[in-house]
């Protein structure tokens, strides 16, 4: 840590924040006397109780004189000002460790967090963003100034499911489509062809059955009743979820290319065989062994595939009569409504969409960067199966119009039992909707 960037009693913050974050000290706990810290840390007595002082003004600690110091029980729902968090764990962003080396480097009175629920500062996925949009400042002027130019820089494409009146409640940081992955070697052993490009659903599903027995059910496909998986089907169908409508009635859910979408997703689970949940992490080390035939996602697993090569990528099946559409995945950066410095907002801005970071993401194969030149320092133009990520841009959407969390959490609750139960289709549908009707007429959820 560079402490001549950080002021004393920061330093004393992120000493006692690590030691939470790693479970060193736990809730309830009596942390180190203040004595000892300023031993440890080589800081002066007065710095570390001002430090500490201020961690118990943030609501961490609790102070009981004469007998000590002790960490607050619901530490980790506090917001700080200085927390950047994340909405994975480095687990699951393994770029996350090298990544924090720049970060502390170009933003030092900021600090990346594990172990917080929410900070002041986000990286936030799509549904994420649009559910809870209220929470977050509208950084359109920030970005307006940092980066006038942004329309040049930038790609424009996945800027459009994040506009609200005029607000804008996050900056995408990286994104791209969703496409099938395939394994051509268990293809191979199968004895089947490659799927081709414009290839329909019902030909996905013939795959999906002479698949079988060669890789275990529910290594066939990766399956989550999740909606950023079920509503690709949706749209692609023709469906959605909820829309604007003259007569007030927003919701489609009962449509019938609504159903057809849902049901279609039902149907791979049928399919293969399984509705057993299949995690991306655990899917594709299967699919780098030979283990696991296709995968339905996005580029941000080219990071997970680095090294394996026995693999092609097609768009997402095609519907008779639907669009041709795939649900935009997207990591945005945010900054919640208690931020207290306009200038640190700047600053995380203009870093995390420096060309520096970017083309540091781009490096590391994570999705496609939003700046244009580090993506095109990502993308290998000599591969047709990166390429194809590029000609998929345009057909990208990102409206789940789920921008109520009271509502997104029935409907996405409603939807995944459904889908895991394996109930009939039509009749949860529509009983769903005259749910999502009657609590309309109460919330009238803007579209």
């Amino acid at each position: 840590m560079k402490n001549n960037l950080k002021d004393k009693t920061m330093l004393v913050r992120d000493h006692i924040l690590s030691l939470l974050e790693n479970g060193t000290i736990k809730s309830g706990e009596r942390i180190p006397p203040a004595r000892e810290l300023a031993l440890r840390l080589k800081l002066s007595l007065l710095k570390v109780q001002q430090g500490l002082d201020s961690l118990s003004r943030d609501g961490l600690l609790e102070s009981e004189p004469r007998i000590g110091t002790y960490v607050q029980n619901s530490w980790n729902e506090r917001i700080l000002q200085e927390n950047f968090v994340t909405f994975r764990t480095p687990e699951f962003l393994p770029w996350l460790d090298d990544f924090s080396k720049i970060f502390e480097e170009e933003l030092p009175r900021l600090r990346i967090s594990h172990g917080f629920k929410r900070g002041v500062f986000e990286l936030r996925t799509t549904l994420d963003v649009q559910q809870h949009h209220d929470e977050y400042i509208d950084l359109r002027q920030i970005l307006e100034e940092t980066y006038p130019d942004y329309r040049d820089v930038f790609f424009t494409k996945p800027f459009e499911s994040f506009w609200y009146d005029g607000r804008l409640p996050g900056i995408p940081f990286i994104f791209s489509p969703r496409v099938v992955f395939c394994n051509t070697e268990v293809f191979k052993k199968a004895g089947i062809s490659l799927p081709r490009l414009g290839w329909t659903f019902e030909e996905f599903l013939d795959t999906i059955s002479a698949l079988k027995g060669i890789v275990p059910p529910e290594r066939i496909i990766n399956w989550l009743p999740q909606a950023h998986m079920w509503m690709n089907f949706v749209m692609r169908s023709g469906g959605c979820l909820i829309e604007k409508s003259e007569d007030g009635d927003i919701c489609r859910i009962d449509s019938q290319e609504t159903i057809r979408g849902i049901k279609a997703y039902a149907e791979i689970a049928e399919r293969r065989g399984s509705r057993e949940i299949t995690q991306r992490k655990d899917f594709t080390r299967d699919f780098c062994s030979g283990n696991a035939a296709m995968f339905i996602g996005d580029r941000q697993i080219l990071m997970d595939l680095q090294g394996f090569d026995d693999w092609i990528a097609v768009p997402l099946p095609v519907f008779k009569g639907g669009f041709d559409v795939s649900m935009q995945a997207t990591d945005l950066i945010c900054i919640r409504r208690e931020c207290s410095s306009t200038q640190m907002a700047r600053d995380f801005v203009k870093v995390m969409l420096s060309e520096r970071v970017q083309d540091f993401i781009a490096g590391r194969k994570y999705g496609i960067p939003i700046r244009i030149s580090s993506a095109h320092k990502s993308i290998d133009f000599e591969d047709s199966r990166d390429t194809l990520f590029l000609s998929e841009i345009p057909k990208m959407q990102g409206f789940y119009r789920l921008d109520s969390p009271e509502l997104a959490e029935i409907i996405e609750g409603c939807i995944g039992n459904l889908l895991l139960s394996g109930s009939p289709v039509d009749p949860g549908l529509k009983e769903l909707a005259m749910t999502v009707r009657i609590i309309n007429k109460s919330l009238k959820i803007a579209v």
